[in-house]
């Protein structure tokens, strides 16, 4: 019963930083958007239009 308790809790575990990967992972796509956003805004803003 425990060692079905402790694969469970492993599966789990292991999920959980699967999802906390693909979270980081999206974020940080996330970021560079928002950057290269701001660089084009910088630019479009200095070439006057």
């Amino acid at each position: 019963m425990a060692t079905a308790y402790r694969e469970q809790r492993k599966f789990e575990l292991a999920e959980a930083e699967q999802r906390h990967r693909a979270a980081a992972e999206q974020a940080k796509k996330d970021q560079q958007a928002l950057d290269e956003m701001a660089i084009n805004q910088q630019l479009r803003r200095s070439s006057g239009n």
